[in-house]
C-alpha cells in the first residue's frame, strides 16, 4: 500500500501540467528579479545624471554672483569718479538740446540751440529735417 500510495503522489506531483506550472513560476520570479535589478541601475544612472546637473546649476550660480559682485563695484560713486576723471568737461551751448511736445502722443521734437534746427523723433521712426 505504501508503494501505490508513492506511485500515486509522484504521478500527481510530476504531473506535466505541475511541471509546467513550477517552470512558469520560476521564469516569472527570475524576470521579476532581473526587473528589480534593471530599475536600481536606471536609478542610479537617473541620480547620477541629477547630481551632475545640480553640479552645473551650483556654478552657474556662483559665476552669476560674482558677475553681481563685479557689476555692484562697477556702479559705485568712487569706482565712477576714478573712471571719468578728467574725461568730462562742461558742455558747451552748442550741444545743448531742448524737447519739445509736439502733437502725436508718441512724438517729440527736439532742437539745437546752436543751428535751431527741429527734427521730429518718434518712438521707433525718426521722421526727416523739418
Amino acid at each position: 500500500m505504501n508503494k501505490e500510495l508513492t506511485k500515486k503522489i509522484n504521478l500527481i506531483i510530476f504531473s506535466p501540467t505541475n511541471i509546467c506550472l513550477g517552470v512558469c513560476i520560476l521564469v516569472i520570479t527570475g524576470l521579476f528579479s532581473m526587473s528589480l535589478v534593471w530599475q536600481r541601475l536606471e536609478i542610479k544612472r537617473t541620480a547620477t545624471h541629477i547630481k551632475s546637473i545640480e553640479n552645473e546649476i551650483v556654478k552657474i550660480e556662483r559665476n552669476f554672483r560674482l558677475a553681481n559682485d563685479r557689476e555692484a563695484r562697477a556702479h559705485q560713486p568712487s569706482v565712477l569718479r576714478e573712471a571719468i576723471a578728467g574725461k568730462l568737461k562742461p558742455t558747451s551751448p552748442t550741444q545743448e538740446i531742448v524737447l519739445y511736445k509736439t502733437s502725436t502722443k508718441s512724438a517729440w521734437t527736439h532742437a539745437s540751440k546752436s543751428n535751431k534746427a527741429a527734427y521730429s523723433v518718434a518712438s521707433n521712426n525718426p521722421r526727416a529735417q523739418r
